[in-house]
């Protein structure tokens, strides 16, 4: 049986994406704890659908060098991307979502900053992607929601 996102869980995810910090929190603390798992998943697909996106052309991987690069970049947007995302992390979980490593080359870091890590640098693909309103709702978010129903089901 498929699991449904709910709306808040989504409104959630879109308010952090288009930078309604104030709004994401207010949203994020109001959630069930049910809905809290939603929205996790919602960032764990919306974070593998980026990533394949900007890191797989024409079905091969980005090379090492993209990668790192990559997250140097993401790192330097401001402070407190360069606090959250940890290079390493961050090289890791794109290899992973690009098929690179396996799934297992994440047992050994801290979830705390897997997830930090992972969180920020979706802020980063969505800033880069420059998404209108429309297209993060009609893209990514909705991409998210369908993928994190399957990965509840």
């Amino acid at each position: 049986m498929a699991m449904t996102v709910t709306d808040e869980a989504a409104a959630t995810l879109h308010d952090l994406l288009s930078r309604r910090f104030d709004e994401h929190s207010r949203r994020l603390h109001q959630l069930s704890k049910s809905e809290v798992d939603h929205f996790t998943a919602m960032i764990n697909a919306a974070f593998f659908e980026a990533a394949r996106s900007r890191f797989i052309k024409d079905g091969k991987p980005a090379s090492d060098a993209k990668v790192i690069d990559y997250v140097a970049y993401a790192r330097s947007w401001d402070e407190g991307s360069a606090e959250e995302i940890d290079p390493d992390a961050g090289e890791r979980l794109i290899n992973v979502v690009i098929e690179k490593l396996p799934l297992d080359a994440l047992d050994d870091l801290d979830n705390n900053v897997v997830f930090n890590s992972k969180l920020m640098l979706l802020a980063s693909f969505v800033r880069e992607a420059n998404y209108t309103e429309e297209e993060l709702l009609a893209k990514l978010i909705q991409q998210a929601r369908n993928t994190a129903e399957e990965m509840l089901s």
